[in-house]
């Protein structure tokens, strides 16, 4: 069944556009107006009295979610942190690396790639590799111990590998 949400306040890149309406069908949206169409038979409508809606947030840079450790997890563990981030409105993210062994980064980058292809919760962009390779004087909270210096084939090789 379409449902359409009116009095919607939308948020957009241009700014607010209230008293607007939006219309979805299972679980996805279908059509956004600027202000009220005319009624339809077969469409539940559903008054928003002026609340928002905003576009899904996109979130290039977290190291995990809702009690789980990205590094640590397991894909089913990496789906349940997505599904705790998309509770809150993001839509598409990228699981964020710790500076860390070879091998811990490449389990994490397969964990990863199992979530992606199974997760119906958000979308899992890919992978963002934040370490090893940082200065120690800008590593932020990084153990100082995982850093490494980087050698020019390092890194190409480290991704090698996980493809």
């Amino acid at each position: 069944m379409r449902i359409r949400l009116y009095d919607v306040t939308r948020i957009t890149r241009t700014g607010l556009v209230p008293h607007s309406a939006i219309d979805a069908e299972d679980g996805a949206i279908t059509a956004v107006y600027d202000t009220l169409p005319a009624e339809e038979p077969g469409v539940r409508s559903v008054d928003a009295k002026g609340a928002y809606a905003a576009p899904g947030f996109i979130d290039i840079h977290l190291h995990g979610g809702g009690g789980v450790e990205f590094m640590d997890a397991t894909p089913e563990r990496i789906r349940a942190g997505c599904a705790a981030h998309a509770r809150h409105g993001t839509t598409t993210l990228l699981p964020t690396t710790l500076a860390a062994s070879p091998e811990l980064t490449l389990r994490m980058i397969r964990a990863v790639r199992q979530a992606q292809a199974a997760t119906t919760e958000c979308t899992i962009a890919g992978v963002h590799l934040e370490g090893p390779f940082l200065s120690p004087a800008q590593s932020g909270a990084q153990s100082p111990d995982a850093l490494s210096l980087l050698h020019p084939r390092a890194g190409p090789r480290r991704i090698q590998r996980a493809a």
